[in-house]
């Protein structure tokens, strides 16, 4: 780390920009590849790959079944709302996901690396003063949300972390859509917080509990949010005529009953068993919620295990 703050500010900045990129091309002649069923674009892969980019490849894929896809969170670097624009190109030409079954997209956030530019930067701009930019991404998504609520209506498995809250991903649902094969749908919501509002807390559970109801193949569903500090989960199962809810806090923050009685009285006739659990005392990372949480099925295992390494790493002051 002291080698890197050695370096000139320049440097720093243009390694950076670098690392994090944009990367696009354009398939002229390409053949279809019929053997290929996944498509995993992995955190690792750290540039921004353009959405006409990846829908051209997946165009080439025609039996794919799953998309993996793993971003990072740029948005102490970019100003310019790259994942909106991502999924306008991405979600533009549905027949490409005709037979996709599976979609997993996961947003890394590492704290230390986005501490770390948001110090270059202000450091950058004390240097070299310009006109003030808000570098903030919103928090609310309406066009990515929109797309993937579309897109979800054909998927057996939907796993989003830290792209699309949960709220807005159910506000754009309409009330005639019925998901006939969706079997496990994983969200998250920054609603879900140590000091969180408990009232918009239940509403979104709630909300969540009716849209189940049009799900009649729902085995799974969770929301879930989690970080340095943070970790917190809802989790529905249900196997046949057994259903369970589970609510895990950081310290034990309880549930409204009203909450548990919405979704008891989802399936009727079908036992519903409730379990409220602490979480870890000490929380460092988002790898170390989705481990404290058991949602190691919302990233692909390897850069799970990759995110683990990095985070055991001294950051110090980068």
């Amino acid at each position: 780390m002291a080698r890197w703050n050695s370096l000139p500010q320049e440097i720093r900045s243009m390694i950076l920009g670098l690392l994090f990129g944009c990367f696009a091309f354009e398939l002229q002649v390409c053949p279809s590849v019929q053997a290929v069923t996944k498509f995993l674009l992995p955190r690792q892969c750290r540039r921004r790959i353009g959405g006409a980019t990846i829908s051209c490849i997946l165009e080439r894929l025609p039996r794919l079944k799953e998309i993996s896809l793993e971003t990072w969170d740029v948005s102490e670097i970019y100003v310019d709302n790259y994942v909106d624009r991502f999924a306008r190109h991405l979600f533009s030409h549905p027949e490409h996901f005709k037979n996709v079954k599976s979609m997993t997209v996961f947003q890394d956030r590492n704290e230390p690396l986005n501490a770390a530019i948001s110090r270059q930067r202000d450091e950058f701009r004390r240097r070299f003063p310009l006109p003030t930019l808000s570098g903030e991404v919103p928090c609310h998504r309406p066009v990515l949300a929109r797309e993937i609520a579309v897109a979800s209506l054909s998927l057996e498995n939907l796993s989003l972390s830290f792209t699309v809250d949960a709220l807005d991903f159910f506000d754009q649902c309409r009330e005639n859509w019925l998901w006939a094969d969706l079997r496990s749908l994983t969200l998250t919501s920054r609603l879900l917080t140590c000091n969180g509002d408990s009232a918009k807390i239940h509403g979104l559970l709630q909300t969540a509990a009716q849209m189940a109801k049009r799900m009649p193949k729902l085995e799974r569903l969770i929301i879930w949010n989690g970080g340095a500090n943070e970790a917190s989960a809802f989790t529905y199962r249900k196997q046949q005529h057994i259903a369970s809810v589970t609510w895990q806090a950081k310290g034990g923050t309880k549930l409204n009953p009203e909450v548990y009685s919405t979704w008891e009285n989802l399936h009727s006739g079908c036992f519903l068993s409730v379990e409220e659990k602490d979480t870890w005392h000490s929380i460092t990372s988002q790898a170390a919620a989705i481990m404290c949480l058991g949602l190691e099925h919302v990233v692909d295992h390897v850069s799970l295990r990759q995110m683990q390494l990095e985070n055991s790493i001294p950051w110090g002051d980068v």
